[in-house]
């Protein structure tokens, strides 16, 4: 845990890795290109939200006021299925948590 062994500019990075993370996923998921496949949006659309929501945790010890204007994650109905990629979250290994 980066922040909690005052290891600061390794937990910003992470924060930064994360952020290319969600980026190169969004470009390269292009869910604007998607409208046959609704279920497809649906997982892209999940997996970023998740993505977004690790970013915030990242960030709220260094910039709490632009995370709190982050959206927060919508919960899947009961009957959906959960995210299925961790990718994400699996990247920093929870390492930039405070």
């Amino acid at each position: 845990d980066y922040i909690a062994d005052f290891r600061f500019n390794e937990a910003l990075g992470a924060a930064w890795e994360l952020i290319g993370y969600a980026d190169r996923f969004i470009n390269e998921s292009k869910p604007w290109t998607i409208k046959d496949n609704p279920d497809a949006l649906k997982k892209i659309i999940a997996n970023a939200a998740a993505i977004i929501d690790r970013i915030r945790e990242c960030i709220t010890p260094f910039l709490p006021e632009t995370a709190q204007r982050l959206p927060s994650a919508p919960e899947p109905p009961p009957r959906a299925p959960r995210r299925t990629v961790r990718t994400a979250s699996q990247l920093l290994h929870g390492r930039c948590q405070g």
